[in-house]
């Protein structure tokens, strides 16, 4: 399954492979939002052609113009200018279970969803939760978010959607042990009288709006993914979960284990992730690696499992990875190793190396 897009916002000329975990990583303003987000619309398969549209400006996405062209899947969604037609396929399929899920309509509400999920899970992503780079918003403000969501201020609608899943999350968890997930945080979550609060080891107590940046990006996104993972387990349903730069204000470490808890609260949703972090492809890397070693050496199974939990190993197989700059996307997997390409990681940072060298050869020359 493939996604072409050409012309459409910073995305010139691309042509991408769909897995079931996709990761974009590329300079800033280059474009890996906007495929993530093209990606969140086009994945939804209870979609209209307005939906659709209207989805895109929501995410300010709507880069169309006369010589836009998106394909996907095979000719599955073909997108030329700004029309959008679906095949005979995908009429097909939005009739059967639209009408499996008027069979539904006398349950009850709470049967009605659970058999409208099960329904849809069958054969079709339903549904997407997008985690923001601008989450740190809702940390600043997370006092007023009630206020912001129910008074609809002028603010992105996807940042809106979030809002409102965020609370959810805030209202249904209340208190949780981050320290059990993420062990370098050492720090326990509370929602109390609409305040949120941080507990550190030491037995300080800290509002959320006056810790660290670090710490106000990675809360609401770990928030929303504990609340969703509990969610899409109890309904039995996938969703496709993308996620802007979980990397952001956090210490390497910090980041692999994020990278790991993601992993462990996806289930079988489908993933994407962008990221600007070296750090976060080396984390994938262990995982895509674990994956590997499992299935070269069955009988060593358990002492992977010693080193990483079972439930975020990767199979390389399910995985894309590319590197989006100048309009375009290169895959940077290593077919040979089953891995990223050590090589794309190593040259990241070989510019500020050589760099140094010079320095080195300008204080040591005698001349």
């Amino acid at each position: 399954m493939r996604l072409i897009v050409k012309n459409f916002g910073p995305l010139k000329d691309v042509d991408i492979e769909i897995k079931d975990i996709m990761v974009f990583i590329g300079p800033q303003s280059s474009g890996k939002s906007t495929l993530a987000k093209i990606l969140a619309v086009f994945k939804d398969e209870l979609s209209s052609e307005d939906s659709m549209l209207n989805e895109l400006k929501n995410y300010n996405a709507h880069f169309f113009n006369e010589t836009t062209y998106i394909n996907y899947s095979n000719n599955y969604i073909v997108c030329n200018g700004n029309q959008i037609t679906f095949s005979e396929t995908y009429n097909e399929n939005q009739k059967n279970i639209k009408s499996e899920i008027d069979k539904l309509k006398n349950n009850k509400a709470k049967e009605f969803v659970k058999g409208y999920f099960e329904i849809a899970s069958k054969k079709y992503i339903l549904g997407h939760t997008y985690i923001p780079a601008e989450r740190i918003f809702f940390s600043t403000f997370s006092n007023s978010l009630m206020s912001i969501i129910s008074n609809d201020i002028p603010i992105p609608r996807y940042l809106l959607y979030f809002g409102k899943e965020l609370e959810q999350a805030r209202q249904d968890i209340q208190h949780i042990n981050v320290n059990a997930d993420i062990s370098s945080l050492n720090i326990e979550y509370e929602f109390k009288n609409g305040i949120d609060t941080l507990y550190l080891q030491d037995g300080q107590q800290i509002a959320l709006d006056k810790v660290s940046s670090g710490l106000q990006t990675l809360i609401p996104l770990y928030l929303v993914l504990k609340k969703g993972a509990i969610k899409y387990k109890d309904i039995n349903s996938k969703c496709l979960i993308l996620i802007e730069e979980p990397e952001l204000s956090l210490f390497p470490e910090t980041q692999k284990q994020l990278i790991e808890f993601i992993f462990n609260m996806r289930l079988e949703n489908n993933l994407v992730i962008t990221t600007h972090s070296p750090y976060v492809l080396t984390a994938i890397n262990n995982l895509i690696q674990a994956g590997n070693v499992v299935k070269q050496k069955p009988h060593l199974k358990k002492q992977v499992n010693d080193i990483i939990n079972d439930n975020q190993w990767i199979e390389f197989d399910t995985i894309g990875v590319y590197y989006i700059a100048d309009g375009t996307a290169k895959d940077i997997l290593d077919y040979e190793y089953q891995l990223i390409g050590s090589h794309f990681i190593d040259e990241i940072a070989e510019g500020m190396d050589m760099e140094f060298e010079q320095l080195l050869e300008l204080k040591y020359d005698t001349v």
